[in-house]
């Protein structure tokens, strides 16, 4: 399938009942995709209405790969409606994010609750021991 244009969609499906386009290679490479995106900059877009989702899914891992030569200059970014990084993971695997960050745990007694890490300026690791 091929399509192009000018001044609007170059290819366009629609379905109300299933995949509103199907696409699929036998290509073993990571390099090749079932959806190529080329240019400088290749974009994913839900913007059909105000509150639009876009979903990424599979039935098993969901990979995003960047720049696979290492030199530290890329990161995944996520960004609020103001186009402002609030968390990013570099090349080298640090995680960087804005604001806090918890974890959820379900008790027994009194439901789910959020549990919130002491962070530091510094790499350390804690162990404390609760006593009665």
């Amino acid at each position: 399938m091929y399509g192009t244009s000018t001044d609007g969609v170059g290819v366009y499906g629609q379905s109300t009942n299933g995949n509103g386009g199907f696409f699929e290679t036998s290509s073993a490479s990571y390099l090749d995709g079932d959806v190529a995106l080329g240019g400088s900059v290749g974009y994913l877009v839900a913007h059909d209405a105000s509150d639009s989702e876009l979903y990424l899914s599979a039935r098993g891992d969901v990979t995003v790969r960047m720049d696979a030569d290492n030199n530290g200059t890329s990161s995944f970014n996520i960004k609020n409606g103001l186009d402002f990084s609030v968390c990013w993971v570099e090349e080298n695997g640090d995680l960087t994010c804005v604001g806090t960050k918890s974890a959820v745990v379900d008790t027994a007694d009194f439901g789910r609750h959020k549990l919130y890490a002491v962070e530091s300026p510094e790499v350390w690791h804690e162990d404390l021991e609760r006593r009665r």
